[in-house]
């Protein structure tokens, strides 16, 4: 314990004691210095004492206020201060000082007011029989005895006392231990039995005695003792227990039971409600943080001190070698609010609107003594500010948090406003935006002050019909008068394109990704979209489209062309909305305005805003987003690479694969395909697998028919080998070309590709495509004489081809060196894409019969070349744009799988004009011209 100074009085004392029977001398051990500076008489006990007891007893009397009670010597003000702090504590006090019914209770119990707490609690909690034998005990001086020589052994014998969860337990052990203990033996081996435990017997009689004394103030109180089960000894090892008692109990209630949790936590919520400042949270250094802020650590002798509980509660703080809590137990701390509501404070942060509890809401913090007890729990801001839970209401809930509740009125309101955002987005003019300002002032000049949360506004609502008037929103109500919505017409929420529906969602949202129109549509319908129908998609955005691309030309172009929104609305009053590609269409327009020449090539696309271009979202069966983007040709390659994409309509009574027959029943046009809850158009191809044919359904009709075309004439050489076997064998110097081609084609499969050209040009090519099996098998019934025909037919080409295949190789690898590199490029890049793939199977017929002389143009073009090679480059930049950008297309519709009949004329156009630029005098099959070619292209599909 502290030591303390005596005072003078008490020094001179203890001095006189040493003459009492004769001469002595005194020696102090402390310095004179010391001795003067101490008090000169022993403070009066009144003014050293707890002044609770003396407090709570003067009030309870209405005797006097115990700083105006007439004492001899008067308590120091803190001291009284402390007194009532510690009643305010216990509930005894207000906190205006006045005593309150609980005090007048404790008032009645002639014990501290600490402890008739307990008890009060003890009896509430039904565990006072527990609680009388803690509370004796804790008045004592503790029984267990540590001598410092034989410490461990005194650990040892008491083990079978330590709880680790409370202190408070451990004394009922010790308290169980004594009683069975003396019930069993006599007197002196109690005694003995005591003292091999190392415990006092003094102090266990003084603990017995006052336990017998509080039952009697219990009793005479009219509080309800009950009976209590003894608690069972801790472990110990097995070979240190001959004397312990055994486990006979006493008493009309004793049975073997070992203590359950509900119990304890009884008691100690009953100790807790004295022990409130004691109440303490353990650190990151593991130590504790108790009242005002105080550290301490828990007592090494405690059961508690190797487990270290996060929170406890102590019944006292000693300072020794250091500050330690001494009689500890660890405690819930949910216990505390309720015990402790009185001197808890409380704090309030973060108040926010919250949609599941439909009100407004904020964190709340208890704190006791300084130790938050509760941190972070949500609890209603109404109750204590209905003003500014209004305000959050209405803000974050009503206008930024879009509740609703389902409640009428209010979704109503939400439908309005989203269609007035709409109409807002679909113009992009601000002066349409509803401002949250305006809702905000709506809801505010609407809505009364009681109503704070949704339950309020619903009683609102069920009352007063008024107000349901009042809470329907209107365009008036939140625009300008003079705002008129947008046409339907000009800017659809739907369109259909096909059999195929598409929702349109417009934003006004500059610089995200969403911002301007967006169409939502199954990914595998991306391949039956073209650019030419996205043009004219939204009506309304086509006049400020025509705008950005008059504004994207150079400016020698443009210079014609101005103000260029009024030329904008020239030329889409002009425009046959849905006819034609709508650049081309446009294009077109502004040359004649213009008065030169303007191309779609003239045009910086890629430097429209975005809100011009439509957004096209992909999505799969469920409804989630698989690719997104603005540029059609892009978003096919990119729906290409996402792994599981559905890149195309499938449909399993669609898919076969290694048939060797027609084996399907009829082979329709078109199929309808369900795709999640869209309808969605397919066509159904047959499909050359090389050794095999499958089915599949395509996108578009003319992948489908192209494909179905090659399908059908592997069909034919798989079913009439014999037949065109004979055919090849027939044609005449056939045994030459394979020699002849070496070099220009991969001839190990010639044979093959020359049966699938016979196959094609006697059954398919030129004719419609048989749609079912005995159209087919009509077919096959004549495939003699047609074979015969077309092998006729190709013995007065195939032999020319083949000569000029040779010839042509002979004239590249005659070129001398230093030939100009991009003339040579472009020579190379013509023959390549002339013999690519599986020539001459895979070109039509009808363009295959041109080929020679294609051929021999090319070898007049190298001729030519070493003393032409200025010229040559002339005609080659007249080539290169139509070569470049049918290159383009080309590989774009391959990459998405599409097949373009007007593309695939376009291409031998081309053709044509190489001869007509380098070989005039071989002429053409049809008239070309640069004009003829860009009329051919405005009929390619985009």
């Amino acid at each position: 314990m502290p030591i303390e100074a005596i005072s003078r009085a008490s020094a001179d004392q203890r001095a006189g004691r040493c003459g009492r029977v004769g001469p002595g001398l005194c020696l102090r051990l402390y310095a004179e210095s010391d001795y003067e500076t101490r008090d000169r008489y022993t403070t009066p006990e009144i003014r050293r004492t707890d002044l609770a007891s003396v407090i709570l007893r003067l009030e309870s009397l209405r005797l006097s206020r115990i700083d105006e009670f007439p004492f001899l010597d008067p308590p120091r003000p803190d001291a009284i201060k402390d007194g009532y702090r510690t009643l305010f504590e216990l509930g005894a006090v207000d906190g205006g000082r006045r005593i309150t019914e609980l005090g007048r209770r404790l008032a009645r119990l002639p014990v501290h007011p600490r402890t008739a707490r307990m008890l009060l609690a003890a009896d509430q909690e039904h565990c006072l029989a527990d609680m009388l034998i803690v509370a004796s005990g804790l008045e004592i001086q503790d029984p267990r005895e540590r001598p410092a020589e034989r410490r461990q052994a005194a650990d040892e014998k008491q083990r079978i006392f330590r709880d680790s969860r409370s202190d408070f337990l451990s004394l009922l052990r010790l308290w169980d231990f004594q009683h069975r203990l003396r019930e069993e033996v006599s007197s002196s081996q109690w005694r003995k039995g005591l003292a091999d435990r190392f415990l006092s017997v003094p102090r266990i009689l003084e603990w017995r005695e006052l336990h017998r004394q509080l039952m009697t103030i219990a009793q005479d109180s009219g509080l309800t003792i009950g009976s209590r089960h003894p608690l069972p000894p801790a472990d110990e090892p097995p070979d240190d227990r001959s004397d312990r008692p055994s486990d006979r109990r006493s008493g009309p209630s004793a049975r073997s039971a070992p203590a359950r949790a509900p119990e304890s936590d009884a008691l100690h919520r009953a100790l807790l409600t004295g022990l409130l400042s004691g109440v303490a949270k353990k650190t990151d250094k593991g130590d504790y943080l108790g009242a005002g802020g105080l550290r301490f650590h828990l007592w090494p002798g405690s059961g508690l001190a190797d487990r270290r509980p996060e929170w406890i509660m102590v019944n006292e703080i000693v300072e020794t070698s250091r500050r330690f809590g001494r009689t500890a137990a660890a405690i819930d701390v949910g216990w505390i609010e309720p015990l402790a509501d009185h001197l808890v404070s409380r704090s309030y942060g973060d108040p926010r609107w919250m949609a599941k509890p439909e009100r407004v809401m904020a964190d709340e913090r208890v704190s006791l003594f300084g130790l938050p007890i509760v941190v972070g729990r949500p609890t209603p801001v109404a109750p204590r500010d209905p003003e500014l839970a209004r305000r959050i209401f209405i803000e974050n809930g009503l206008v930024d948090g879009g509740f609703t509740g389902g409640i009428a009125v209010l979704e109503e309101n939400h439908r309005t406003i989203a269609r007035l955002q709409d109409d807002a987005a679909k113009v992009r003019e601000t002066g349409r935006i509803v401002d949250d300002r305006a809702i905000l002032e709506f809801y505010r000049s609407r809505i009364p002050d009681d109503v704070v949360d949704g339950a309020s506004l619903r009683r609102l609502l069920k009352e007063s019909p008024e107000a349901r008037r009042a809470l329907t929103m209107t365009a008036e109500d939140l625009l300008p008068a003079d705002v008129a919505p947008p046409s339907p017409e000009a800017f659809p929420d739907r369109v259909r394109i096909g059999r195929l529906e598409i929702p349109l969602d417009y934003r006004f949202e500059p610089g995200t990704d969403e911002d301007g129109v967006t169409a939502t549509l199954p990914a595998p319908a991306v391949n039956q979209l073209s650019a030419r129908q996205l043009g004219w998609l939204v009506p309304g955005l086509v006049e400020p489209r025509i705008t950005a691309m008059i504004r994207s030309l150079p400016k020698p172009l443009r210079r014609n062309l101005v103000p260029a929104p009024d030329v904008a609305r020239k030329v889409a009053a002009e425009l046959r909305v849905g006819e034609g590609d709508f650049v081309d269409a446009v294009a077109k327009a502004l040359t004649r305005l213009a008065g030169e020449p303007i191309t779609r090539d003239s045009f910086g696309e890629e430097r429209l805003p975005d809100h011009l271009r439509v957004n096209l979202r992909l999505v799969d069966e469920t409804g989630a987003v698989v690719a997104q983007g603005r540029d059609l040709e892009r978003l096919r390659e990119q729906l290409g690479d996402v792994e599981g994409a559905p890149a195309t309509i499938a449909h399993d009574d669609w898919t076969h694969t290694g048939l060797t027959d027609w084996e399907w029943g009829d082979l329709p046009e078109r199929v309808a395909v369900r795709h999640g809850d869209l309808e969605l158009v397919g066509y159904p191809g047959i499909v050359d697998e090389g050794t095999t044919i499958g089915l599949r359904l395509f996108d578009l009709p003319a992948p489908a028919e192209a494909s179905t075309r090659r399908g059908l004439a592997r069909l034919a050489t798989l079913q009439c080998r014999k037949e065109l076997r004979s055919q090849l064998q027939w044609l005449p110097g056939k045994e030459k070309w394979g020699v002849l081609a070496r070099g220009s084609l991969d001839v190990t499969r010639l044979d093959e590709r020359l049966g699938l050209l016979i196959a094609s040009v006697a059954m398919i090519e030129q004719r419609p495509l048989p749609r079912s099996r005995s159209e087919w098998e009509a077919r096959l019934a004549k495939k003699v004489e047609a074979f015969s025909v077309a092998a006729q037919s190709m013995a007065r080409v195939l032999p020319e081809l083949f000569r000029l295949l040779h010839e042509t190789r002979l004239a590249f690898e005659s070129l001398p060196k230093g030939i100009d590199p991009q003339a040579l490029e472009d020579l190379k890049r013509q023959r390549h894409d002339l013999l690519a793939d599986e020539f001459p199977a895979d070109v039509p017929w009808i363009w295959l019969q041109q080929v020679p002389r294609y051929l021999q143009g090319m070898i007049a073009r190298i001729e030519k070349l070493p003393s032409g090679a200025a010229r040559d480059r002339e005609l080659r930049l007249l080539v290169e744009p139509h070569r470049r950008r049918w290159s383009e297309r080309r590989e774009a519709d391959r990459a998405a799988g599409r097949v373009d009949p007007e593309l695939e004329t376009f291409r031998w156009y081309l053709e044509e004009y190489r001869v007509s630029l380098w070989a005039q005098q071989l002429g053409t099959s049809v008239k070309v011209s640069p004009q003829r070619l860009d009329k051919q292209w405005e009929r390619v599909g985009s």
